[in-house]
């Protein structure tokens, strides 16, 4: 059967749980134009969100996204945010996502604080590149896990 397109209008369950069709509904879905900003940190250019989508069931609908190169004016003037990664040009994309916790939270504003674009943050950078130069990274064979 051939997949329809979003609709954010179209009900995605019946009562029962199911979706109109009949089939079991992915509960991964969400609705990107149904969301509530939590919170919001701006560092430099770096936007760390918290946002709630009430039709999500993992983590109770939270997501702590981090936004490269973005305000919280321009998303708040995005009828549609998307919190997986995408190649849209029509939107911003994510740079990171992380679990909805404390320790997520601490993550993204560190994340925020490593691409924001501040003085701190290109120190960081560069230490970090350093570190990561340094690092050995070995490579999976093809048809090995």
């Amino acid at each position: 059967m051939k997949k329809q397109p979003f609709d954010p209008f179209t009900p995605r369950k019946t009562p029962d749980g199911r979706s109109p069709d009949g089939k079991k509904r992915d509960r991964r879905r969400i609705d990107p134009t149904n969301w509530r900003l939590v919170r919001h940190a701006e560092i430099g250019t770096a936007l760390v969100v918290e946002i709630l989508y009430p039709d999500a069931t993992n983590f109770e609908g939270k997501k702590i996204i981090v936004f490269a190169a973005t305000t919280i004016s321009a998303l708040r003037e995005q009828r549609t945010i998307d919190p997986h990664f995408s190649e849209s040009e029509q939107m911003p994309c994510p740079v990171a996502r992380f679990k909805p916790t404390k320790e997520g939270w601490r993550m993204a504003m560190r994340t925020g604080l490593l691409i924001g674009g501040t003085d701190a943050s290109k120190s960081m950078a560069e230490m970090l590149d350093n570190v990561v130069a340094e690092a050995k990274v070995v490579e999976t064979p093809e048809g090995e896990k």
